[in-house]
């Protein structure tokens, strides 16, 4: 497996509040998407540029999906660590040969088409869902 660590995720209940709380607080810029939405999965995003990596903070836009779940059960706070990968179809199928239930989707919240994710629930780690991102896809890595 190549693996390469992009961003961690924060679901929070107010994004711009939050967003300033963090920049404020550790100094932290404002990724150039600002903050964008990705209304097929019902979330703001607000990306917040920590060296070359990633806070992302997530608002849930729908009360049906994983990012209002987490918010109801467990309250504001860590949701996710995000991993890229050139080799996508591999890892997940690496994934479901180990036994990990892998739920796919498809994020567009930025520039540029599509492009595809997968997820292992928290239930399969310890307590963090972890998000794996296709490189072959996305047009914009940074």
């Amino acid at each position: 497996m190549a693996l390469n660590f992009h961003h961690l995720g924060i679901v929070v209940r107010d994004i711009e509040s939050a967003g300033k709380l963090y920049g404020d607080m550790l100094g932290l810029k404002l990724w150039k998407h600002g903050i964008s939405e990705d209304k097929n999965n019902g979330v703001l995003l607000l990306s917040l540029l920590v060296g070359n990596t990633f806070i992302e903070l997530l608002q849930p836009t729908r009360p049906d999906n994983r990012y209002a779940k987490h918010l109801g059960e467990k309250g504001e706070g860590l949701f996710h660590l995000c991993f890229n990968s050139d080799d996508f179809d591999n890892e997940v199928n690496a994934w479901k040969e180990k036994g990990y239930i892998v739920e796919e989707e498809m994020a567009g919240a930025f520039e540029g088409p599509p492009f595809r994710l997968a997820w292992i629930s928290p239930e399969s780690t310890t307590g963090v869902w972890i998000e794996l991102a296709d490189n072959a896809g996305r047009s914009d890595h940074t």
